[in-house]
């Protein structure tokens, strides 16, 4: 992987000092996206194939945006969720 010129160092420092409490409020939007994803994980482990087929039914392709994600491929996922 090649090393990214010094201005995108400088875009990220800019972007950090752009926002109060930066690094706290990114430290915690990451620990709540890593309880997600093994929440996620577990119900994935618990419904095995009911939730694979829900994802080999997903328009992956027709994607454009993550709204456009969640509202076209995943209707059944929620439905699925409210189940457990």
């Amino acid at each position: 992987m090649l090393p990214l010129p010094p201005r995108f160092a400088d875009l990220k420092r800019e972007i950090a000092n752009s926002y109060p409490d930066f690094e706290k409020r990114v430290t915690k939007a990451w620990a709540e996206i890593i309880d997600q994803l093994n929440k996620r994980t577990e119900e994935i482990a618990k419904e095995g194939s009911e939730v694979r087929r829900l994802f080999s039914r997903a328009k992956f392709h027709a994607l454009t945006d993550a709204s456009t994600f969640h509202k076209s491929s995943f209707r059944n996922f929620r439905a699925l969720e409210r189940k457990t």
